[in-house]
């Protein structure tokens, strides 16, 4: 794998297959990959906020000055700080006060906290082949032949709720493609979840070994459906185990 650094926008602009790319087919199907647009939500970029003020010392927020959003006057303050502020994650004022919460309880936490001060490279891309097709990943943070880190917003921190988080949006996929392209071993992969709401609990994750064996499951089925598609320039359908023999799905 080729060590990159580069930005979000470029490494989301190239053209191989991403851990978001793969969960997306596994979730549903090829075609919904093809067919997907990335849009920017507020929790997303929140999200990201955290990510640079635990990881990179928060050098990429700008906080959004007061104004009045229903006057002219605040308008223009708002455009002109957006038009100064290009490449930064801008945040409200409320948000940068829960951020400053966040890195509070992340600093009483030992664990989450010793996890990321023995980071060796954090926001770094890869970019290599798996079975000749062009792949890439970017963890939020690596200790060299050790250990990767993820950090993840949620609204509930709690063991059993994360765990449905984790399936549902197939977290264990992502993480055993990291592992597994980087060659690392996917049972020292470490989730640091952060609540994006009060109290702003910080809690660390592993994953179990079913989880693991579903993860690599998880990413070989929707890995093989892409280089399907790559080879044959056939979409198929959704991901799904059992079929009639008219190809058909049953539920």
């Amino acid at each position: 794998m080729k060590r990159i650094k580069d930005t979000n926008d470029e490494y989301h602009s190239h053209k191989s297959i991403s851990a978001s790319g793969l969960k997306t087919i596994y979730k549903k199907s090829v075609y919904h990959h093809l067919n997907s647009m990335f849009k920017m939500t507020d929790a997303m970029n929140f999200g990201s906020a955290v990510h640079s003020a635990l990881l990179e010392d928060s050098n990429d927020i700008a906080v959004l000055p007061e104004f009045n959003a229903r006057t002219k006057e605040g308008k223009k303050i708002k455009q002109d700080f957006f038009d100064n502020h290009k490449g930064k994650i801008i945040i409200k004022q409320e948000e940068q006060e829960a951020i400053e919460k966040i890195k509070k309880n992340f600093n009483g936490h030992s664990l989450a906290k010793s996890l990321v001060q023995r980071l060796t490279e954090t926001e770094v891309s890869y970019y290599g082949t798996i079975d000749k097709v062009p792949v890439r990943v970017r963890p939020d943070g690596i200790k060299d032949n050790d250990y990767i880190i993820d950090i993840k917003t949620t609204s509930d921190a709690s063991p059993r709720f994360f765990k449905s988080q984790v399936y549902n949006f197939a977290y264990h996929l992502q993480a055993c493609f990291y592992s597994e392209a980087l060659g690392y071993d996917p049972a020292k992969f470490r989730f640091i979840t952060i609540e994006n709401k009060y109290p702003y609990t910080v809690e660390v994750f592993a994953m179990s070994e079913d989880m693991i064996e579903y993860g690599r499951d998880a990413w070989r089925i929707a890995f093989n459906s892409w280089k399907e598609y790559l080879e044959t320039n056939n979409v198929g359908s959704f991901y799904w185990e059992q079929f009639n023999k008219d190809g058909s799905l049953i539920l």
